[in-house]
């Protein structure tokens, strides 16, 4: 067994002082030394866009330029936090290219972790470590010397741990020695999830006691990113009933004090893990257990709304039709007796995931009529910056489903992108 190489579980945890033992590597990097880039070829290169319509494409500039469009004086947070999540949309539907472009675009430290996403996805896709490395000095430079990164040091980690990852995932077992040593639990946690990906069967009992230590004694935390290390596991060994309930087990009951909605983002993943693998039985057992969460808690209806749509598209994805309509019907009831209950910077986001799940279900002309609901409510905003932000997500998450709006609802949007003036 080999020892951990770097800081890594130890920045998470240990809580109990022990510290885990990494199980899985084979011979380890020595401080300073080069990358091994195992995953692929010296000469990878980096990967393409996909070929994707127009209309998602369109969707996905409009996200992008309403984002852009909120000025950087006074509001760049949101600003950046808004394009940077188009940038995310864009590499889950496998368009690189377009999410490097939009990067570019980012004006703070948020464009460092845009790189360092394009990174990691690109290593994902086979790309090799020399086509990468320009991109992770780029991020590395902007952790290291951008204002609002130095300022709060969770923003610094969140953009080096990225950096260590898509290291990690190149085979560089101490992708870790660049983290500096004051690193946030939050954020430097997030890197075993790499090397969570190398525990061997044999080893993933002794490796989950571990990780029971920081469940028992670790603050909140270490304790959610264990969990979202448990959740991939259980994704990695869901061949196994065994291990893959003692797994599934930890992510239920790890932890009491967990907030329900962490804990119901958590099962949404073991129950994709499930859809993964051909499993829509226990994938419907799991949605059962996010529904009851749901009904348990005393939420107000700016949560309950999009919850039920989870909830909803999640039964979709499942083969549950009916209750999938039923569940939207509900979440639709709420949405329509409570609006008023409802703050209006909340609404359109309150109705976002309600789109999703009847696209989801295979109705998109009731898609579309959420949708357009969600996109009055937003633009019905005094304030430009709500306008501009519900805009950006609306548009994003129908590039998401791939709910391509009509001419009429297109027009709309761009009306809408074209008025986006102060006051903000």
């Amino acid at each position: 067994m080999n020892p951990m190489p770097t800081k890594l579980l130890l920045l998470t945890a240990l809580a109990t002082g022990s510290g885990l033992t990494l199980y899985t590597f084979g011979p380890q990097t020595e401080h300073g030394a080069e990358p091994t880039a195992s995953a692929a070829p010296a000469t990878a290169p980096l990967p393409e866009d996909r070929a994707v319509d127009a209309g998602r494409r369109t969707l996905l500039d409009l996200a992008f330029d309403a984002a852009s469009a909120m000025p950087v004086k006074g509001h760049g947070k949101d600003r950046s936090r808004r394009q940077h999540e188009v940038v995310k949309a864009c590499l889950e539907l496998d368009l690189p290219q377009t999410a490097l472009r939009y990067a570019d675009g980012i004006a703070d430290w948020q464009r460092g972790e845009a790189y360092a996403d394009y990174a990691y996805y690109c290593v994902e896709q086979g790309a090799a470590a020399a086509a990468v490395e320009p991109f992770l000095k780029r991020a590395k430079e902007i952790a290291e010397t951008d204002s609002l990164a130095q300022a709060q040091e969770w923003r610094r980690d969140r953009v080096l741990v990225r950096i260590a990852s898509t290291r990690a995932l190149l085979g560089d077992t101490a992708a870790g020695r660049d983290l500096p040593t004051d690193a946030t639990d939050s954020e430097a946690g997030k890197l075993e999830l790499v090397f969570a990906e190398r525990v061997q069967a044999e080893d993933l009992q002794a490796y989950v006691a571990d990780m029971d230590g920081i469940l028992e004694a670790g603050n909140l935390d270490q304790v959610c990113n264990t969990l979202e290390i448990c959740a991939r596991l259980h994704d990695r060994f869901y061949g196994d009933a065994e291990r893959r309930e003692m797994l599934a087990e930890r992510v239920r009951t790890g932890y009491a004090k967990l907030p329900l909605g962490i804990r119901i983002d958590l099962l949404e993943k073991l129950t994709m893990n499930a859809l993964g693998h051909q499993d829509p039985a226990g994938a419907s057992a799991l949605v059962d257990s996010i529904a009851e969460l749901v009904e348990s808690g005393m939420w107000s209806a700016e949560y309950r709304v999009p919850l039920l749509a989870r909830v909803a598209r999640l039964r979709a994805l499942t083969g549950q039709p009916e209750l999938a309509r039923e569940t939207a019907a509900k979440a639709r009831r709420v949405f329509d007796a409570d609006r008023d209950s409802i703050v209006g910077i909340f609404r359109c986001e309150a109705l976002l995931p309600l789109g999703a799940a009847y696209q989801a279900m295979g109705e998109p002309q009731q898609a579309l009529e959420v949708y357009g609901m969600a996109v009055e409510e937003g633009a019905a905003n005094p304030n430009g910056r709500c306008r501009a932000m519900d805009l950006s997500a609306a548009c994003r998450s129908m590039a998401l489903e791939d709910a391509q709006p009509d001419e009429a609802l297109l027009a709309r949007l761009k009306e809408i992108l074209g008025g986006l003036e102060a006051p903000w």
